[in-house]
C-alpha cells in the first residue's frame, strides 16, 4: 500500500514540477526532442514497470504459500488444517442433536494471534492455499473479530464467501502466470 502512495506521490511532483517550468524551459525539452508524448510514454512506461513488479511479489508471496520454503509457513498451513477438521467434527457432532446446537463454532488458535494475518493482509494469501488445498471444502477461513477485542478464526459458507480485492488480485496475477499458460 505504501508502495502505491509512494509512487503516486512521485508522479504527482513530476506533473508539478513540470507545470511549473517556464515556456523556455519546455521549448528546451522540445528542441531536445523530448515531446509531451514522449513524456507521456515515460511515465506509462514507469506505470507499467511498477505494476508489473507488484504482480510478481504477489506472485512470489503466493507462491510461498503453495510451495512453502519456511517452517512458520508450513506450521500455519497445518493449523489452519487442524482448525478445519474441529470446525467439520464439530458441524457432524451438532447435527446429531434435534434440540440442542452450538451456539458459536468460533475457534481460538495459534493464527489468531498474528497480526499479520489478523491485521495485514497475509491471510489473504494462507486463505486462498486453503481454498486450493481443500478445493472440495464447503467452507472458508475468516478471523472474527469479538467484543473483547480478540481474534477468533471462523469458517464461512463457501457459497456465501466472496474475495476481497486483494484476493482477487492474486487470483488474477497468479492466472496470468507464465506457469499456468
Amino acid at each position: 500500500m505504501a508502495e502505491k502512495k509512494s509512487f503516486a506521490n512521485t508522479i504527482l511532483n513530476f506533473s508539478k514540477q513540470f507545470s511549473k517550468m517556464s515556456e523556455e524551459q519546455k521549448e528546451e525539452l522540445s528542441a531536445a526532442g523530448i515531446t509531451r508524448e514522449s513524456k507521456d510514454k515515460l511515465l506509462q512506461d514507469e506505470i507499467n514497470r511498477h505494476d508489473e513488479a507488484h504482480v510478481e511479489q504477489l506472485r512470489k508471496q503466493y507462491e510461498a504459500f503453495l510451495q512453502p520454503a519456511t517452517k512458520d509457513v508450513e506450521e500455519d498451513e497445518e493449523v489452519l488444517l487442524e482448525c478445519y477438521k474441529l470446525f467439520c467434527q464439530l458441524n457432524e457432532v451438532s447435527a446429531e442433536y434435534k434440540n440442542a446446537r452450538l451456539r458459536s463454532f468460533d475457534l481460538t488458535c495459534p493464527l489468531c494471534k498474528k497480526d499479520d494475518y489478523t491485521l495485514g493482509d497475509r491471510f489473504a494469501f494462507l486463505r486462498l492455499w486453503f481454498i486450493n488445498t481443500v478445493a472440495d471444502s464447503e467452507y472458508v477461513p475468516e478471523f472474527v473479530r469479538a467484543e473483547n477485542a480478540q481474534f477468533y478464526l471462523s469458517f464461512t459458507a463457501r457459497e456465501l464467501w466472496t474475495p476481497n480485492s486483494l484476493e482477487k488480485e492474486i487470483l488474477r496475477c497468479s492466472a496470468e502466470s507464465p506457469d499456468n499458460s
